[in-house]
């Protein structure tokens, strides 16, 4: 039997002491409700100016839509204007049907939207098919 992976690596900057606070709190509830040791792995690098710079990710595991909640529950509060986007991909230690993709989320304060590759895919199948019957 095959093992899927979620793999991600995002960067935040400019977080400030309490946007860190919050982000490690928010982070570790929201594993506790979906039964998670944590949502990804984090690691903090303190800039010059005092604001830290957040690189998350994973290597093997990951609840991406639950991250990009929490994203969007951070912008709402922190960052009104800002838009973040976040990418990832899913694998398989074994090349089995299904079982490798993508997708993306682009986060604002009210909304997040996303995309898998196999949506795309299959959107662009018809829009080809119903070119193909316009000729």
């Amino acid at each position: 039997m095959s093992d899927s992976h979620t793999l991600f690596s995002e960067v935040i900057d400019n977080i400030t002491e309490q946007e860190k606070q919050w982000i490690e709190e928010e982070s570790i509830k929201m594993a506790a409700q979906i039964d998670l040791g944590s949502l990804c792995e984090m690691n903090w690098e303190k800039n010059k100016d005092g604001t830290y710079e957040l690189n998350f990710y994973s290597t093997d595991y990951g609840d991406v839509e639950a991250i990009a909640t929490m994203l969007r529950k951070f912008i709402a509060k922190f960052k009104p204007d800002v838009i973040y986007t976040f990418e990832f991909v899913v694998t398989c230690s074994e090349p089995e049907v299904g079982e490798f993709f993508g997708g993306a989320f682009v986060i604002t304060n009210k909304k997040v939207y996303s995309m898998g590759t196999g949506d795309w895919c299959g959107r662009k199948v018809y829009e080809i098919i119903n070119r193909r019957k316009k000729k």
